[in-house]
Protein backbone atom coordinates (compact mmCIF):
# COMPACT_ATOMS: atom_id res chain seq x y z
CA UNK A 1 0.00 0.00 0.00
CA UNK A 2 1.09 3.60 -0.55
CA UNK A 3 2.86 5.47 2.23
CA UNK A 4 -0.19 7.74 2.46
CA UNK A 5 -2.14 4.93 4.18
CA UNK A 6 -0.95 3.45 7.47
CA UNK A 7 -2.73 0.40 8.94
CA UNK A 8 -2.90 -0.15 12.68
CA UNK A 9 -4.35 -3.08 14.60
CA UNK A 10 -6.42 -2.41 17.74
CA UNK A 11 -6.41 -5.70 19.63
CA UNK A 12 -9.70 -7.22 20.74
CA UNK A 13 -8.57 -6.95 24.38
CA UNK A 14 -9.30 -3.20 24.07
CA UNK A 15 -12.80 -3.67 22.67
CA UNK A 16 -14.10 -7.17 23.41
CA UNK A 17 -17.51 -6.45 21.87
CA UNK A 18 -15.94 -5.58 18.49
CA UNK A 19 -12.98 -7.94 18.36
CA UNK A 20 -9.87 -6.94 16.42
CA UNK A 21 -10.21 -3.58 14.67
CA UNK A 22 -7.96 -2.64 11.75
CA UNK A 23 -7.61 1.15 11.57
CA UNK A 24 -6.38 2.85 8.41
CA UNK A 25 -4.97 6.37 8.81
CA UNK A 26 -5.54 7.79 5.33
CA UNK A 27 -4.27 10.74 3.36
CA UNK A 28 -5.19 10.99 -0.32
CA UNK A 29 -3.77 14.03 -2.19
CA UNK A 30 -6.07 16.15 -4.37
CA UNK A 31 -6.61 14.68 -7.84
CA UNK A 32 -4.99 17.77 -9.40
CA UNK A 33 -1.86 17.38 -7.25
CA UNK A 34 1.40 16.14 -8.78
CA UNK A 35 1.66 13.68 -5.86
CA UNK A 36 -1.62 12.04 -6.87
CA UNK A 37 -0.58 11.90 -10.52
CA UNK A 38 2.62 10.01 -9.64
CA UNK A 39 0.60 6.97 -8.53
CA UNK A 40 0.86 4.18 -11.07
CA UNK A 41 -2.47 2.63 -10.04
CA UNK A 42 -5.99 3.50 -8.93
CA UNK A 43 -5.56 4.56 -5.31
CA UNK A 44 -9.14 3.76 -4.33
CA UNK A 45 -9.04 0.37 -6.03
CA UNK A 46 -5.84 -0.48 -4.19
CA UNK A 47 -7.37 0.70 -0.91
CA UNK A 48 -10.47 -1.41 -1.53
CA UNK A 49 -8.34 -4.54 -1.99
CA UNK A 50 -6.71 -3.97 1.38
CA UNK A 51 -10.07 -3.30 3.01
CA UNK A 52 -11.37 -6.66 1.76
CA UNK A 53 -8.23 -8.35 3.07
CA UNK A 54 -8.50 -6.85 6.56
CA UNK A 55 -12.28 -7.35 6.73
CA UNK A 56 -11.60 -11.08 6.66
CA UNK A 57 -9.62 -10.63 9.89
CA UNK A 58 -11.86 -8.22 11.81
CA UNK A 59 -13.59 -4.87 11.74
CA UNK A 60 -12.22 -2.10 9.52
CA UNK A 61 -12.21 1.64 10.15
CA UNK A 62 -10.82 4.46 8.02
CA UNK A 63 -9.98 7.91 9.35
CA UNK A 64 -8.19 10.83 7.75
CA UNK A 65 -8.04 13.38 4.95
CA UNK A 66 -9.32 12.03 1.63
CA UNK A 67 -9.77 15.37 -0.19
CA UNK A 68 -13.13 13.91 -1.23
CA UNK A 69 -16.23 16.10 -1.11
CA UNK A 70 -19.37 13.94 -0.96
CA UNK A 71 -22.18 16.35 0.01
CA UNK A 72 -25.02 14.20 1.38
CA UNK A 73 -24.97 11.78 -1.56
CA UNK A 74 -25.77 8.19 -0.77
CA UNK A 75 -22.86 5.93 0.23
CA UNK A 76 -25.02 2.79 -0.09
CA UNK A 77 -27.19 1.31 -2.84
CA UNK A 78 -30.62 2.88 -2.70
CA UNK A 79 -33.68 0.59 -2.80
CA UNK A 80 -31.44 -2.48 -2.80
CA UNK A 81 -34.34 -4.95 -2.79
CA UNK A 82 -34.62 -7.99 -5.06
CA UNK A 83 -37.70 -10.01 -5.90
CA UNK A 84 -38.17 -13.22 -3.90
CA UNK A 85 -37.85 -15.35 -7.03
CA UNK A 86 -34.51 -13.73 -7.87
CA UNK A 87 -33.28 -14.18 -4.31
CA UNK A 88 -34.26 -17.84 -4.37
CA UNK A 89 -32.28 -18.39 -7.55
CA UNK A 90 -29.29 -16.49 -6.20
CA UNK A 91 -29.15 -18.55 -3.00
CA UNK A 92 -28.16 -21.55 -5.09
CA UNK A 93 -25.17 -19.65 -6.50
CA UNK A 94 -24.06 -17.15 -3.87
CA UNK A 95 -25.12 -15.18 -0.83
CA UNK A 96 -26.46 -11.73 -1.54
CA UNK A 97 -26.94 -9.26 1.29
CA UNK A 98 -28.95 -6.15 0.55
CA UNK A 99 -27.57 -2.80 1.70
CA UNK A 100 -29.07 -1.43 4.88
CA UNK A 101 -30.95 1.78 4.13
CA UNK A 102 -29.32 4.33 6.45
CA UNK A 103 -30.40 7.86 7.27
CA UNK A 104 -29.31 10.70 5.01
CA UNK A 105 -26.08 12.31 6.20
CA UNK A 106 -26.19 15.89 7.47
CA UNK A 107 -23.40 17.69 5.62
CA UNK A 108 -22.88 21.48 5.41
CA UNK A 109 -20.73 20.95 2.28
CA UNK A 110 -23.04 20.65 -0.74
CA UNK A 111 -20.38 19.87 -3.37
CA UNK A 112 -19.32 16.51 -4.82
CA UNK A 113 -15.94 16.26 -6.62
CA UNK A 114 -14.23 13.44 -8.52
CA UNK A 115 -12.58 11.96 -5.44
CA UNK A 116 -15.94 12.21 -3.67
CA UNK A 117 -17.57 10.01 -6.29
CA UNK A 118 -14.73 7.50 -5.95
CA UNK A 119 -15.08 7.45 -2.16
CA UNK A 120 -18.84 6.89 -2.43
CA UNK A 121 -18.23 4.01 -4.85
CA UNK A 122 -15.69 2.55 -2.43
CA UNK A 123 -18.27 2.65 0.36
CA UNK A 124 -20.91 0.93 -1.79
CA UNK A 125 -18.57 -1.83 -2.91
CA UNK A 126 -16.93 -2.48 0.49
CA UNK A 127 -19.93 -2.10 2.79
CA UNK A 128 -18.28 0.68 4.81
CA UNK A 129 -20.27 3.81 5.58
CA UNK A 130 -19.44 7.44 6.39
CA UNK A 131 -19.99 8.31 10.05
CA UNK A 132 -19.83 12.10 9.54
CA UNK A 133 -23.32 13.53 9.79
CA UNK A 134 -24.84 10.36 11.25
CA UNK A 135 -23.68 10.26 14.86
CA UNK A 136 -26.56 10.45 17.32
CA UNK A 137 -25.03 13.35 19.27
CA UNK A 138 -24.92 15.53 16.16
CA UNK A 139 -21.48 17.02 16.91
CA UNK A 140 -19.92 15.76 13.68
CA UNK A 141 -21.94 17.87 11.24
CA UNK A 142 -19.40 20.60 10.59
CA UNK A 143 -16.73 21.69 8.15
CA UNK A 144 -13.36 19.95 8.49
CA UNK A 145 -11.28 22.15 6.18
CA UNK A 146 -11.05 25.92 5.71
CA UNK A 147 -8.93 27.50 2.97
CA UNK A 148 -8.75 30.64 0.82
CA UNK A 149 -11.32 29.22 -1.62
CA UNK A 150 -13.88 28.26 0.98
CA UNK A 151 -14.92 25.62 3.50
CA UNK A 152 -15.45 21.92 2.89
CA UNK A 153 -15.78 18.48 4.46
CA UNK A 154 -12.91 16.22 3.37
CA UNK A 155 -11.91 14.48 6.63
CA UNK A 156 -13.96 11.42 7.54
CA UNK A 157 -14.44 8.49 9.85
CA UNK A 158 -15.65 5.52 7.79
CA UNK A 159 -16.58 2.10 9.12
CA UNK A 160 -19.28 -0.58 8.86
CA UNK A 161 -22.76 0.25 10.22
CA UNK A 162 -22.55 -2.44 12.93
CA UNK A 163 -19.65 -0.47 14.49
CA UNK A 164 -21.68 2.76 14.75
CA UNK A 165 -23.28 1.90 18.13
CA UNK A 166 -19.83 1.28 19.64
CA UNK A 167 -18.63 4.80 18.77
CA UNK A 168 -19.53 6.72 21.90
CA UNK A 169 -18.42 10.14 20.65
CA UNK A 170 -17.43 11.73 17.39
CA UNK A 171 -16.66 15.47 17.45
CA UNK A 172 -15.33 17.80 14.77
CA UNK A 173 -13.21 20.01 17.03
CA UNK A 174 -12.40 23.71 16.62
CA UNK A 175 -9.87 24.87 14.06
CA UNK A 176 -6.44 25.85 15.38
CA UNK A 177 -3.59 28.03 14.12
CA UNK A 178 -1.49 24.97 13.31
CA UNK A 179 -3.53 23.48 10.47
CA UNK A 180 -6.25 24.21 7.92
CA UNK A 181 -7.98 21.00 9.03
CA UNK A 182 -10.11 20.61 12.14
CA UNK A 183 -9.06 17.76 14.49
CA UNK A 184 -11.45 14.80 14.63
CA UNK A 185 -12.17 13.50 18.13
CA UNK A 186 -13.47 9.94 18.36
CA UNK A 187 -14.12 7.77 21.41
CA UNK A 188 -14.96 4.07 21.17
CA UNK A 189 -16.61 2.10 23.94
CA UNK A 190 -14.09 -0.30 25.41
CA UNK A 191 -16.33 -2.21 27.78
CA UNK A 192 -13.92 -1.46 30.62
CA UNK A 193 -15.24 0.15 33.78
CA UNK A 194 -13.30 3.20 34.92
CA UNK A 195 -13.89 4.60 38.40
CA UNK A 196 -15.12 8.18 38.45
CA UNK A 197 -14.98 11.09 40.91
CA UNK A 198 -11.51 12.55 41.30
CA UNK A 199 -10.65 15.31 43.74
CA UNK A 200 -7.84 17.63 42.73
CA UNK A 201 -7.60 21.01 44.38
CA UNK A 202 -3.97 21.99 43.79
CA UNK A 203 -3.31 24.15 40.75
CA UNK A 204 -0.04 24.64 38.92
CA UNK A 205 1.44 28.07 39.52
CA UNK A 206 3.46 28.73 36.40
CA UNK A 207 4.64 32.08 37.72
CA UNK A 208 6.37 30.74 40.84
CA UNK A 209 7.84 27.47 39.56
CA UNK A 210 8.53 25.27 36.57
CA UNK A 211 9.54 21.65 35.93
CA UNK A 212 12.92 20.27 34.86
CA UNK A 213 13.51 16.62 33.98
CA UNK A 214 16.07 14.77 36.11
CA UNK A 215 17.24 11.48 34.65
CA UNK A 216 18.38 10.25 38.07
CA UNK A 217 14.74 10.26 39.24
CA UNK A 218 13.47 8.25 36.25
CA UNK A 219 12.66 5.12 38.28
CA UNK A 220 10.93 7.13 40.99
CA UNK A 221 8.75 8.96 38.46
CA UNK A 222 7.83 5.71 36.72
CA UNK A 223 6.77 4.09 40.00
CA UNK A 224 4.67 7.13 40.90
CA UNK A 225 2.86 7.03 37.56
CA UNK A 226 2.17 3.30 37.81
CA UNK A 227 0.79 3.64 41.32
CA UNK A 228 -1.53 6.47 40.31
CA UNK A 229 -2.46 5.34 36.78
CA UNK A 230 -6.08 4.63 37.70
CA UNK A 231 -6.42 8.02 39.33
CA UNK A 232 -5.08 9.73 36.22
CA UNK A 233 -7.59 7.89 34.06
CA UNK A 234 -10.41 9.24 36.21
CA UNK A 235 -9.68 12.72 34.87
CA UNK A 236 -11.24 11.80 31.55
CA UNK A 237 -14.40 10.48 33.20
CA UNK A 238 -15.03 13.51 35.38
CA UNK A 239 -15.84 15.67 32.36
CA UNK A 240 -17.75 13.83 29.58
CA UNK A 241 -16.13 14.84 26.27
CA UNK A 242 -19.27 16.13 24.62
CA UNK A 243 -17.85 19.40 23.33
CA UNK A 244 -14.60 21.28 22.79
CA UNK A 245 -15.01 22.90 26.22
CA UNK A 246 -15.41 19.58 28.04
CA UNK A 247 -12.39 18.17 26.19
CA UNK A 248 -10.32 21.14 27.39
CA UNK A 249 -11.57 20.57 30.94
CA UNK A 250 -10.53 16.91 30.81
CA UNK A 251 -7.06 17.81 29.57
CA UNK A 252 -6.67 20.52 32.22
CA UNK A 253 -7.76 18.10 34.94
CA UNK A 254 -5.24 15.50 33.73
CA UNK A 255 -2.31 17.93 33.46
CA UNK A 256 -3.08 19.43 36.87
CA UNK A 257 -3.08 16.01 38.55
CA UNK A 258 0.06 14.97 36.67
CA UNK A 259 1.82 18.13 37.90
CA UNK A 260 0.74 17.32 41.45
CA UNK A 261 2.37 13.89 41.23
CA UNK A 262 5.60 15.12 39.64
CA UNK A 263 6.01 18.28 41.71
CA UNK A 264 8.06 16.71 44.51
CA UNK A 265 10.58 15.31 42.02
CA UNK A 266 10.94 17.83 39.23
CA UNK A 267 9.60 21.18 40.40
CA UNK A 268 12.16 23.99 40.41
CA UNK A 269 11.38 27.38 42.03
CA UNK A 270 11.55 30.31 39.69
CA UNK A 271 14.20 32.88 40.61
CA UNK A 272 12.84 36.16 41.93
CA UNK A 273 13.49 39.27 39.92
CA UNK A 274 14.29 41.84 42.62
CA UNK A 275 15.60 44.42 40.19
CA UNK A 276 12.22 44.77 38.56
CA UNK A 277 13.62 44.07 35.09
CA UNK A 278 12.26 41.31 32.93
CA UNK A 279 14.76 38.49 32.40
CA UNK A 280 16.21 37.99 28.96
CA UNK A 281 14.24 35.54 26.88
CA UNK A 282 15.52 33.39 24.09
CA UNK A 283 13.29 33.86 21.04
CA UNK A 284 13.27 31.30 18.25
CA UNK A 285 11.89 34.04 15.97
CA UNK A 286 14.10 37.14 16.40
CA UNK A 287 12.17 38.92 13.64
CA UNK A 288 8.93 38.84 15.70
CA UNK A 289 8.31 42.56 16.29
CA UNK A 290 5.34 44.55 17.59
CA UNK A 291 3.70 44.90 14.19
CA UNK A 292 3.83 41.15 13.63
CA UNK A 293 2.51 40.52 17.15
CA UNK A 294 -0.46 42.80 16.42
CA UNK A 295 -1.30 40.89 13.24
CA UNK A 296 -0.90 37.61 15.15
CA UNK A 297 -3.46 38.73 17.72
CA UNK A 298 -5.83 39.83 14.94
CA UNK A 299 -5.46 36.40 13.33
CA UNK A 300 -6.17 34.66 16.63
CA UNK A 301 -9.32 36.74 17.26
CA UNK A 302 -10.58 36.05 13.73
CA UNK A 303 -10.01 32.33 14.24
CA UNK A 304 -12.00 32.33 17.48
CA UNK A 305 -14.85 34.20 15.82
CA UNK A 306 -14.88 31.75 12.93
CA UNK A 307 -14.97 28.75 15.28
CA UNK A 308 -17.89 30.35 17.12
CA UNK A 309 -19.90 30.96 13.96
CA UNK A 310 -18.81 29.65 10.55
CA UNK A 311 -20.40 32.06 8.12
CA UNK A 312 -19.08 33.70 4.96
CA UNK A 313 -18.16 36.98 6.63
CA UNK A 314 -16.13 35.34 9.40
CA UNK A 315 -14.47 33.08 6.85
CA UNK A 316 -13.33 36.06 4.75
CA UNK A 317 -12.07 37.86 7.86
CA UNK A 318 -10.12 34.75 8.90
CA UNK A 319 -8.50 34.31 5.49
CA UNK A 320 -7.56 38.00 5.32
CA UNK A 321 -6.11 38.04 8.86
CA UNK A 322 -4.15 34.84 8.24
CA UNK A 323 -2.78 36.11 4.92
CA UNK A 324 -1.65 39.41 6.46
CA UNK A 325 0.08 37.64 9.33
CA UNK A 326 1.80 35.00 7.17
CA UNK A 327 2.95 37.50 4.54
CA UNK A 328 4.45 39.89 7.09
CA UNK A 329 6.13 37.03 8.96
CA UNK A 330 7.71 35.73 5.75
CA UNK A 331 8.86 39.25 4.82
CA UNK A 332 10.44 39.94 8.22
CA UNK A 333 12.08 36.53 8.24
CA UNK A 334 13.63 37.10 4.80
CA UNK A 335 14.90 40.50 5.89
CA UNK A 336 16.41 39.06 9.04
CA UNK A 337 18.14 36.19 7.24
CA UNK A 338 19.42 38.54 4.53
CA UNK A 339 20.81 40.88 7.17
CA UNK A 340 22.49 38.01 9.02
CA UNK A 341 23.90 36.68 5.76
CA UNK A 342 25.29 40.06 4.78
CA UNK A 343 26.89 40.44 8.21
CA UNK A 344 28.58 37.04 8.00
CA UNK A 345 29.79 37.78 4.48
CA UNK A 346 31.25 41.09 5.66
CA UNK A 347 33.01 39.41 8.60
CA UNK A 348 34.28 36.63 6.36
CA UNK A 349 36.01 39.16 4.13
CA UNK A 350 37.10 41.74 6.69
CA UNK A 351 37.58 39.81 9.94
CA UNK A 352 37.64 36.05 9.28
CA UNK A 353 39.18 35.32 12.69
CA UNK A 354 36.24 36.90 14.50
CA UNK A 355 33.86 34.33 12.97
CA UNK A 356 36.04 31.46 14.17
CA UNK A 357 36.27 32.99 17.64
CA UNK A 358 32.50 33.55 17.84
CA UNK A 359 31.70 29.95 16.95
CA UNK A 360 34.43 28.66 19.25
CA UNK A 361 32.94 30.58 22.19
CA UNK A 362 29.44 29.24 21.47
CA UNK A 363 30.74 25.70 21.25
CA UNK A 364 32.72 26.02 24.47
CA UNK A 365 29.71 27.48 26.28
CA UNK A 366 27.46 24.70 24.99
CA UNK A 367 29.64 21.94 26.36
CA UNK A 368 30.98 23.66 29.47
CA UNK A 369 28.25 22.23 31.69
CA UNK A 370 28.98 18.71 30.49
CA UNK A 371 32.70 18.74 31.30
CA UNK A 372 34.04 17.72 34.69
CA UNK A 373 37.70 17.95 35.69
CA UNK A 374 38.63 15.07 37.95
CA UNK A 375 41.98 15.46 39.74
CA UNK A 376 44.34 12.49 39.59
CA UNK A 377 47.02 11.61 42.09
CA UNK A 378 50.35 10.46 40.76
Amino acid sequence: MHDTVIWLKLDQILMPSLGDVYLACVYIPPSSSTFYQTYDCDVFSDLENHIVEYMSLGKVMLIGDTNARTSNSSDFILHDVLHNDVLRDLRELLFYGSDTQLQVRSNPDKVVNDLGNKLLSLCKSSGLRILNGRHHLGMDNDYTFVGPRGMSVVDYVITSPDVFPSIDQFIVSNFTMYSDHAPLHIRIKSGKHIIQNINSTVEVNQESSYFVWNQELHSQARSTLLENSQELMKCFEKYPCESQTSIDESVNSFTTRLADLMRSSFEVPRKSNKGGQRPDRVHDKPWFNRELKSKYNTYRVALNQFNHYKNKENHLNLIEAKKNYKHLEAKLRRQYLRKEGDLLEHLRKQKPKSILQAFSKKKAKKYSNRLRIVPHSF
